[in-house]
């Protein structure tokens, strides 16, 4: 069958089922109407997906633009953090560094006042200087300011002095051919006391004890043990320099050319090194000099190695250094140096004690 015939069958067919059932022919016409509207759909769905790729497309390109300015971010927050990790390292090697390192004196420098001192004592609270001189009292302050000067008796010798714990007073010792006495002197008013006479004993080295009730001497070769405010006295031991640990626990002396602790309420001795002229900087810290080392040592008494720590002033003065005496928290020092037999000078500076 031919195509024409074909469709005429079909023409005549669709006559004749309409003719029969109008009914079919209007579902025909609907089913005709939507397949000539299918290719419309097609194309519709094709538009919108090449809308939707290019789209796709364009967001992908917003994305790898994108992605680099993230990056770079990313880069400097890693470099930010880098940074602040090894600053912080810095800071803690420098502070790890300076604990493990020990005691240190620093920024030493000579007291600017000249003249022959015979001894010098810190303030406890580390703001004044005082200076004795054969003649006077001087009080400084630690730029060499001077704050106040009070005379002495003339043709007496002197020796030793010591700031008491209240910073009011200070004791220091007269001396002539028969006697030895021990005076307070008021720094700011001048007015003087006695505390002590000894007939026909030298005495040496003053100590005060932190509540002030004390003063540790050296009688001849002995340790004794005096009160500022009566006529008691007690006997400690043989030994030469005393000097009381803030706390008053623990009393350092010289024996036969050692430094020796003694622990006064326990009856405890330990023995350090050799060494002389000890002085407590804190209840832990004891300082001395090392004439094999000729220089100040720090020890801790209180470990069982009793290391000893060079501080390293021998090279820092002009002589040799003889006492360090500090404030009471140990922060601030002033240095003794011995420039010859006859003549010593003072030095400032600041310490560190772990």
């Amino acid at each position: 069958m031919s195509g024409g015939q074909k469709e005429t069958m079909d023409k005549f067919k669709q006559s004749s089922d309409v003719e029969r059932d109008p009914t079919i022919a209007k579902l025909l016409v609907h089913l005709k109407t939507m397949r000539e509207a299918v290719p419309v759909n097609y194309q519709l769905k094709k538009d919108l997906k090449q809308k939707l790729l290019a789209q796709m497309q364009q967001m992908g390109n917003v994305n790898k633009a994108q992605v680099p300015v993230i990056q770079n971010r990313s880069k400097r927050t890693r470099r930010w953090v880098t940074s602040i990790a090894l600053v912080t390292a810095v800071i803690m090697v420098s502070v790890l560094w300076k604990t493990m390192q020990g005691p240190a004196v620093e920024d030493l420098k000579p007291f600017p006042v000249q003249g022959e001192f015979v001894d010098a004592d810190l303030s406890p609270d580390g703001k004044q200087i005082i200076l004795l001189t054969k003649e006077s009292l001087l009080v400084y302050d630690t730029k060499g300011q001077k704050i106040n000067s009070i005379p002495l008796p003339e043709q007496s010798e002197v020796d030793s002095v010591a700031y008491s714990p209240l910073g009011q007073e200070a004791a220091f010792i007269l001396r002539d051919q028969q006697r030895s006495e021990i005076w307070a002197a008021n720094l700011y008013g001048g007015a003087k006391r006695l505390i002590y006479d000894a007939e026909n004993v030298p005495i040496q080295s003053l100590n005060w004890s932190s509540d002030g009730k004390w003063l540790y001497v050296q009688k001849g070769e002995e340790i004794w043990k005096l009160s500022t405010n009566s006529t008691q006295a007690m006997h400690i031991g043989q030994g030469l320099r005393p000097s009381v640990s803030p706390g008053g626990n623990h009393i350092a002396i010289e024996q036969n050319g050692e430094i020796v602790v003694l622990s006064e309420k326990e009856k405890q001795v330990k023995k350090i090194g050799k060494g002389e002229k000890a002085q407590w900087i804190n209840e832990k810290w004891l300082v001395f000099f090392d004439s094999a080392k000729q220089d100040l040592v720090a020890v801790n008494p209180l470990e069982a190695s009793t290391k000893q720590v060079p501080l390293g002033l021998s090279g820092k003065l002009h002589g040799l250094p003889g006492e360090l005496h500090s404030s009471v928290d140990g922060s601030q020092i002033i240095m003794i140096g011995h420039e010859n037999k006859n003549e010593i000078s003072v030095y400032t500076g600041t310490s560190r004690w772990r």
